[in-house]
């Protein structure tokens, strides 16, 4: 007998992607600001102050094999997202032009993403999560060589990660602290955070160019939510090969694509996740992909992509690992819309369980026989004459072999599983009345 679990698998690893694009609706609300200057965007756009081009070949592998996998961003503006069957890189198309970025950032990017006109009503003092400086240190910090050290932050923003970073490493000598940052209201509040906390920070208008001005050489090397705004990431390798000092740490974070199923603020969707200004979507390994191409070998990394790495010239040419087909699969996944349901739940239960990170077994198979007999009607009658105390630990044992699944790293059968137990509650449910 077929189960359900069974035929949904088959629609997610089949051709067919209407599970990926049916839902092309933005549940994200914006207010006025936001909204004004997303159609002072479209505006630009149509005047020519802005420019778009198109991708015709991805960044990591080199192919012009994609497929569409979003007709629009969170804004539902008409920014494709489209997938290299080559290596499982989403890459955004059309998009702005490099010469236009500087711009863009300074006049409408914020605005846009945090509906204010001005930094300084942004009611925090961060602009991605409070604790992000202090949640890198950690993961830097088993690599960090002794002595005197120099730190470069790449976008910077309000200073807050460069901050936290500093604050929290109480073994290391930092002759100098650098952040970089287009956005001259971010550098303002940033230079009087740094100097509120007594902190010797340069903050400076620019990117990696402005910043070889200051050092030619770093030991660590921030970008926080940055990598996935660059259009030129083999220029961008280049000069952080040229920047970091040869036993040096770079440390990139972007927003993970195999998470998006946990994160509230995307609505669960992937649609919500992107957006016009991320030029590239990853996964922990298309950027690791990515960065060993460029001669950065990974020392560390997970699936909300926060990744630590080390220079390596050795492993540039390695063969690229393709998960075009585990991408492909997770935005089928979620794009279903019951695992949609399952993702939004608010059930206490479920919320704990989806927390919980876990080994995954191959049990999965043993409860998915076992709700196939169940359904069978010659074994009715078997169940029938099952004592009530075996039928319980029975039930315990699915609950507690459900509890062991991964959210993050196995979704597809952490919904499955509950989709097992849902079937075992109604026949038990069924059968305890019979008793």
């Amino acid at each position: 007998m077929e189960i359900k679990g069974d035929r949904v698998l088959n629609t997610y690893t089949d051709g067919d992607l209407s599970l990926v694009l049916q839902n092309q609706l933005s549940g994200v609300k914006t207010n006025e600001v936001s909204k004004k200057h997303l159609i002072r965007l479209q505006n630009e756009i149509k005047s020519g102050r802005l420019n778009l081009e198109s991708v015709v070949s991805c960044v990591c592998c080199g192919r012009d094999d994609f497929i569409n996998v979003s007709n629009v961003d969170r804004f539902s503006l008409p920014f494709t997202s489209l997938l290299c069957q080559d290596c499982g890189l989403i890459s955004t198309s059309p998009r702005l032009k490099e010469e236009d970025l500087p711009y863009y950032y300074s006049e409408l990017y914020h605005p846009i993403n945090f509906g204010r006109e001005s930094m300084e009503t942004h009611k925090h003092k961060h602009l991605f999560s409070a604790g992000q400086g202090l949640k890198i240190y950690k993961k830097i910090s088993p690599y960090i060589t002794k002595g005197s050290l120099k730190i470069l932050e790449i976008g910077s923003g309000m200073g807050d990660v460069i901050s936290g970073i500093i604050k929290a490493d109480q073994k290391s000598d930092y002759a100098l602290a650098v952040g970089m940052e287009y956005n001259r209201e971010c550098l303002v509040m940033a230079r009087r955070h740094a100097k509120e906390n007594a902190l010797d920070i340069q903050f400076a208008e620019g990117g990696f160019n402005e910043a070889k001005l200051i050092s030619s050489k770093y030991n660590i090397i921030i970008l926080s939510h940055v990598f996935e705004h660059l259009i030129d990431l083999k220029l961008a390798m280049e000069q952080l090969n040229e920047m970091l000092e040869d036993d040096g740490l770079l440390y990139v974070e972007v927003p993970g694509l195999f998470v998006n199923h946990m994160k509230e603020y995307y609505n669960y969707t992937f649609v919500d996740y992107t957006i016009h200004a991320h030029m590239y979507n990853f996964s922990a390994q298309s950027l690791v992909n990515v960065l060993v191409s460029g001669g950065f070998e990974c020392l560390s990394i997970n699936e909300s992509v926060e990744g630590v790495f080390k220079k390596n010239k050795n492993i540039i040419g390695q063969p690229i690992k393709n998960n075009y087909q585990q991408v492909l699969f997770y935005l089928k996944l979620i794009g279903d819309k019951d695992f949609l349901k399952f993702s939004r739940s608010k059930d206490s239960k479920i919320k704990k369980i989806n927390k919980e990170l876990g080994v995954l077994s191959d049990k999965i198979i043993e409860c998915k026989a076992i709700i196939d007999s169940l359904e069978e009607k010659n074994k009715i009658n078997e169940l029938l004459l099952m004592e009530k105390s075996k039928l319980l630990l029975e039930y315990k044992l699915k609950v507690n072999l459900i509890r062991q699944y991964s959210v993050v790293k196995h979704p597809f059968l952490k919904f499955q599983a509950y989709a097992c137990l849902f079937n075992w509650l109604i026949i038990k449910q069924n059968v305890m009345k019979l008793y």
